[in-house]
């Protein structure tokens, strides 16, 4: 399993997960077009992305959301409170609901052969999360934003 950042911070947030092939993109904080130099750079192409998983509603975790899923539609996973924001935001443009898949925290689902583990967490937002990721051989988190931790 690998883990790439293709930007983190304030300005905004997009991470790249690949575990054989099968590859995800938590956040999409970014421009389009920046998102795609990221995963060149990586040696991904956007068609090769299997889901986007958002950890929370802030613009820096989804102001690129709509322009890329109009380019390449992809499953979209997040909590429902963060899905609702998500569909109410007016700057995202159009978002087609297809492709938003509801999840709950501390239930794990699965993205190819990768195990998804999201927790909650203690963020200003609506239903945040962050995101333990499992493929059998190998772990890690990507965990953002927290107003504290606690030992999930």
């Amino acid at each position: 399993m690998e883990i790439a950042s293709i930007c983190s911070g304030s300005s905004g947030n997009c991470i790249l997960v690949k575990s054989g092939d099968t590859n995800i993109l938590v956040d999409v904080g970014i421009p389009k077009k920046r998102i795609e130099e990221g995963l060149e750079y990586f040696n991904t192409l956007p068609n090769e992305i299997d889901a986007i998983l958002i950890t929370h509603e802030h613009s820096d975790h989804i102001k690129g959301l709509g322009v890329y899923l109009r380019a390449h539609p992809v499953s979209v996973f997040a909590t429902k409170g963060t899905l609702e924001n998500i569909l109410s935001s007016s700057s995202l443009g159009e978002v087609n609901e297809d492709l938003l898949e509801e999840i709950s925290s501390d239930e794990e689902f699965f993205v190819g052969d990768v195990k998804i583990n999201p927790i909650s967490t203690s963020h200003d937002a609506t239903d945040s999360v962050c995101y333990r990721f499992d493929d059998g051989e190998k772990s890690c988190a990507i965990v953002t934003d927290l107003g504290y931790y606690h030992d999930d």
